[in-house]
């Protein structure tokens, strides 16, 4: 490999590394402790008044949400270690190993198989409505956790940001 090619490469693994860790500050910005544990309505109390919901709706939502929190803080502790074992990797090389390669395919897979988890919890929040509500509430949720500028696809979920 001549040696533009080299420092190519060099700067490539260095900027996937501190892109990688900057995401996980934005996606878990407190050491992904975010749910820990069951939550109250507070989180969610946006929806209520923003749709319109009955209380009884709420609670199917609040439910819910709540039952999404272990799942949720595992996999953003799952993202967190993947982002941990590139940055180490990469920092501890001089160049693409297949070791390194190999936790960046990881570290992505992480990051859908996080992503899916989330758009699947949002759908069935959104089936679990009158049809108009959940559909209210998709046209909220969608665009500020499929945003690739968003601070925090997580909260922007929880709070009423949009």
């Amino acid at each position: 490999m001549n040696k533009s090619r080299m420092v190519l490469v060099g700067v490539l693994v260095l900027v996937l590394g501190v892109g990688a860790f900057w995401c996980s500050r934005l996606i878990c910005p407190d050491g992904c402790g975010l749910f820990s544990g069951a939550i109250s309505g507070s989180e969610i109390a946006w929806m209520k008044a923003e749709l319109d919901l009955t209380d009884e709706e709420f609670r199917k939502v609040e439910l819910l949400h709540n039952e999404y929190v272990p799942q949720c803080d595992e996999l953003c502790r799952r993202v967190a270690e993947t982002e941990r074992k590139v940055m180490r990797l990469a920092t501890a090389s001089d160049g693409m190993t297949e070791d390194l390669v190999a936790a960046l395919r990881e570290d992505e897979r992480t990051r859908v198989e996080c992503r899916e988890a989330l758009l699947a919890h949002l759908y069935a929040t959104a089936e679990s409505m009158p049809p108009e509500k959940g559909k209210r509430f998709l046209q909220i949720a969608l665009p500020n956790v499929l945003a690739p500028d968003h601070p925090n696809i997580h909260r922007a979920v929880s709070h009423s940001e949009h």
